[in-house]
């Protein structure tokens, strides 16, 4: 997949909010290595989705050559209205 396609997909898709933490981004070569945290689709009361994602790009056709994805822990819930005791 290239990354005009890529781009398209991600900004059409009607996913929930979504964050991304802690970018980091190496050249070697050819290639380029993102790593990152996502961080989405919350809703006040439901437990944090978060997702570790390395991403690795060839920069002379900018292909999206490989997605790896890791589930974090589970964090605690998002308190619906604070309560003042956090």
């Amino acid at each position: 997949m290239d990354l005009d396609s890529w781009l398209r997909q991600e900004l059409a898709s009607k996913r929930h909010e979504r964050l991304i933490t802690d970018l980091a981004v190496r050249e070697v070569d050819d290639l380029v290595v993102a790593s990152f945290f996502l961080v989405g689709g919350n809703m006040p009361g439901a437990a944090v989705a978060t997702q570790f994602v390395i991403d690795i790009w060839r920069q002379s056709d900018s292909k999206l050559l490989a997605r790896f994805i890791s589930r974090t822990p589970k964090t605690k819930a998002v308190p619906i209205r604070p309560t003042g005791r956090e």
